[in-house]
């Protein structure tokens, strides 16, 4: 399949309605716009996880819904953790977005 190569970061700008107009240099965003995305998807992950460990510890639930809660956590544990680590190492973010890999939401089982 052929790969498709972009002159310009993907990420729109809702509020003025223009595309970002730096070059890709982390896949098809540029670095800042990489690392929001990266927070962002950590974010959701994490609330995936919160989630499903609800449901994990609920006694009401069927040993159906809590295998497939366990596989979702663990799913959503494992993006998360690579995601936190590429915001940790990543250096080219836009320092005046307040969110970082430290104030992202934590949950118990992180560090298994």
């Amino acid at each position: 399949m052929h790969t498709r190569s972009w002159n310009r970061c993907l990420a729109f700008d809702p509020e003025t309605g223009a595309w970002c107009r730096h070059r890709p240099s982390d896949g098809v965003f540029c670095p800042s716009h990489a690392w929001e995305f990266r927070c962002d998807e950590a974010a959701k992950a994490a609330t995936r996880l919160a989630r499903a460990e609800i449901v994990v510890r609920d006694a009401s639930v069927t040993p159906w819904q809590r295998w497939w809660a366990e596989r979702q956590a663990s799913r959503a544990r494992a993006l998360r953790r690579a995601l936190v680590a590429e915001i940790d190492d990543s250096d080219g973010f836009d320092a005046g977005i307040a969110v970082t890999a430290g104030n992202l939401v934590r949950t118990s089982d992180f560090n298994r």
